[in-house]
């Protein structure tokens, strides 16, 4: 029977599934006593052909966890968890770490990774399988005495699924009201304003300096302000809804000091400059993997990152009909090796054309540089081992190319 949680639980859940497959990372921020740990337990339950690697500050918190959720649910049984306790994981040598093997990492109370020794750990995890989503739980992500060091931005990239305050739990009845609750709300409301202006300010001054709003998520301002972070929250909730939205008097406010909301779309249109320039200068858009433009963008990657998309393996929002034919446009290349062997395929038909056949020597080179004798090799060498298509074969006997046996130890 499938684990079923309260409705703040399972929206958040379902906020958190949707960033790990689109962000791999994802924080819920809920306060004590909402049964957040839930959350993390329904995840094991959806995925129990997955290894579950779940950190947490104790192992008595961990199996008070289990008690309150076999409470409520005795069939549930999660033998996919591979437990560790932050100063284990400290204390793990690489290869220990390199052996758990995770599916996914839950990170239990993640402002502790803050920690200077449990945070080494942690680190090592999380570099060890960088790929691997990564879910926090916390009922703050702040280290108040630890420099008020936000760890949602440090460990989650600011990707926080879900947040619920003590005083949104108590007006949803997720929690008892205490008497003092009126005051906390007028004094956090206050606090939070007065936050607002002061990063509004810091950003407003980085327009002026730099004429736009476009900084790194880690991007931090000379007097410890992180200036990325909280940009990226505002679009955050502007787009998404997210950390309780914004209103339309701030939304105006930001958009004249040149807030870019869709940031997807803008960095988008960037690399497609980019791309376009190349194209114009090279003739098509056969770009190498590590190339940067002089603008600092990774063209190269991007150009990869697409082709991943095009085939559904990318991560993040696929590619739209005008953005394909866009690109189609400027020469994009999107099978590699089919491209390669096209273009090998033409010097071959054109030497055929001029000779009528295919003997060349394994270092003949065409006029224009193109290495036909290597490339010819290669595919007597795929024919031998089989690994040739059919229809690749039929193509080349029509140049006049002469296969060696199957099996042969020659490759021309």
């Amino acid at each position: 029977m499938a684990l079923k949680l309260f409705k703040h639980n399972e929206d958040a859940y379902r906020a958190s599934v949707k960033m790990l497959n689109e962000k791999g990372k994802a924080a819920v921020i809920h306060s004590t006593g909402t049964g957040k740990s839930f959350i993390a337990f329904k995840l094991c339950d959806d995925n129990m052909d997955k290894t579950i690697c779940w950190i947490s500050p104790s192992e008595y918190i961990f199996k008070t966890q289990l008690e309150n959720i076999k409470a409520v649910s005795e069939d549930f049984n999660p033998d996919n968890i591979k437990f560790y306790t932050y100063a284990r994981l400290m204390n793990m040598t690489e290869d220990e770490i390199s052996e758990v093997r995770p599916d996914y990492i839950v990170l239990d109370e993640f402002h502790r990774c803050g920690a200077r020794l449990w945070g080494t750990g942690v680190e090592t995890l999380l570099d060890k399988f960088s790929e691997v989503p990564v879910l926090g739980l916390s009922a703050t992500s702040i280290r108040y005495l630890d420099n008020q060091r936000d760890m949602a931005d440090e460990i989650f990239d600011g990707n926080v699924a879900s947040q619920m305050t003590l005083g949104e739990a108590i007006v949803l009845g997720i929690l008892n009201s205490p008497e003092y609750i009126l005051s906390v709300f007028s004094y956090r409301e206050n606090y939070r304003n007065l936050l607002w202006e002061r990063y509004y300010s810091a950003a407003e001054q980085y327009y002026k300096k730099h004429g736009s709003l476009k900084l790194s998520f880690d991007y931090v301002t000379e007097d410890g302000i992180k200036l990325g972070g909280w940009v990226q929250r505002m679009r955050a909730a502007k787009c998404e809804g997210r950390y309780g939205g914004i209103d339309s008097v701030k939304v105006s406010r930001l958009e004249k000091i040149g807030m870019i909301w869709n940031v997807v779309d803008s960095r988008w249109e960037e690399n497609y400059l980019e791309a376009v320039k190349y194209f114009r200068k090279y003739g098509n858009l056969n770009v190498p993997g590590k190339y940067v433009t002089e603008s600092g963008i990774k063209l190269g990657n991007w150009i990869v990152h697409l082709r991943q998309k095009k085939n559904g393996n990318g991560n993040g929002r696929p590619l739209d009909e005008e953005q394909t034919e866009r690109l189609n446009r400027i020469g994009m290349i999107w099978d590699v090796e089919q491209h390669r062997f096209d273009v090998g395929l033409e010097h071959a038909e054109r030497y055929f054309s001029e000779h009528g056949n295919l003997k060349v020597s394994p270092k003949y080179v065409c006029d224009d540089g193109y290495a036909l004798g290597a490339w010819i090799v290669q595919k007597k060498r795929q024919y031998r081992t089989g690994t040739m298509s059919e229809d690749r074969i039929q193509k080349l006997e029509k140049t006049g190319i002469i296969w060696p046996s199957k099996g042969a130890g020659q490759d021309d």
